[in-house]
């Protein structure tokens, strides 16, 4: 019984092996913290691994952990330093750390991880899903080339979001490769499980690109059905009245749109999720006009608010 006693392995001994790995085996704690949204108990668990600069993904994970705690700063700094040490052979999936790198508008981080990602072993499907991340927020803040860039990074042959075949279907309007634009719309169409109001606004661009105007005006109206109070559905009946006064116009049964304009139109009052381009839709002018008129403009920073004019005259 006394040998026995003996015998038995002491339990709180740990082996070479094990303490090699506690690090990783911290980290992967870490993971899972952030993938239930504990913070607290994440941020616990990585304050216990020693220079975690030295272990592999361990600055991935800061970033994204100094991200949802909303030190933006932090945040930048680790990521900088996965960087530097080349942490991108097998890059995680994480959606947080994009979303983060996307809503404060860090577009050089945003291509760094975008590089880093087409470096890794990643599967094809994991890198559709980032890529799609990536290309769509430079899509929606108008970036066009960027957008095009990242998006032309994603392997067709493979799931993909039907919103990324939209997405390509408007970027070859404005390169003006329409008979691309209508196979990505085709495909969009085909795929297509939901749409929201964004989706339905870029969706009648494209067919308006196209000039398949009865399409245009069918997406239009189911704009207005299925999302009235939306800020697209207000411009897409601003639109429509404006494209009304212009008929009249021309049938000398109201005033000209001129007077139109300078009276009714001479200062726009920005909404939220409008843009430059989408001003120029709607009044039918350029957007260096815009820029010539607003010379004090931030254009790349426009708050919702903001006084534009659009008109030259005073």
């Amino acid at each position: 019984m006394i040998l026995s006693c003996s015998s038995t392995p002491n339990n709180s001994q740990v082996t070479p092996l094990e303490e090699a790995n506690t690090p990783l085996i911290t980290l992967s704690y870490v993971k899972a913290y952030l993938m239930i949204g504990n913070i607290t108990k994440a941020d616990e668990r990585f304050q216990s691994i020693q220079t975690p600069e030295l272990v592999p993904g361990a600055m991935l994970v800061l970033a994204q952990l100094r991200a949802l705690k909303g030190d933006n700063l932090g945040a930048q700094q680790a990521f900088m330093l996965a960087l530097d040490n080349q942490q991108f052979s097998d890059l995680p999936f994480y959606p947080k750390l994009l979303d983060y790198f996307c809503h404060q508008k860090k577009w050089q981080l945003l291509e760094s991880y975008g590089s880093g990602l087409l470096k890794s072993s990643n599967n094809l499907s994991t890198k559709n899903t980032q890529l799609s991340m990536i290309g769509q927020c430079f899509f929606r803040e108008q970036k066009w080339d960027k957008a095009k860039y990242w998006l032309n990074q994603l392997d067709l042959m493979q799931t993909v979001d039907p919103i990324d075949f939209l997405a390509l279907a408007r970027l070859s309007i404005e390169d003006k490769q329409f008979n691309t634009a209508k196979q990505f719309i085709n495909r969009f169409e085909e795929t297509k499980t939901k749409v929201d109001a964004p989706a339905l606004w870029t969706t009648l661009e494209v067919y308006q690109g196209l000039q398949e105007l009865k399409r245009a005006e069918q997406i239009g109206q189911s704009l207005s059905v299925l999302f009235p109070d939306s800020d697209y559905s207000r411009i897409y009946r601003q639109m429509r009245r404006l494209k009304v006064q212009i008929v009249n116009n021309n049938e000398k049964a109201a005033p000209t749109i001129q007077t139109e304009l300078e009276t009714e139109h001479l200062i726009h009052i920005m909404k939220k999720g409008e843009t430059l381009y989408q001003l120029s839709k709607l009044y039918g002018i350029s957007i260096p006009e815009l820029q010539a008129w607003n010379p004090d403009l931030a254009i790349n920073n426009i708050s919702v608010g903001t006084e534009i004019r659009i008109s030259h005259s005073q």
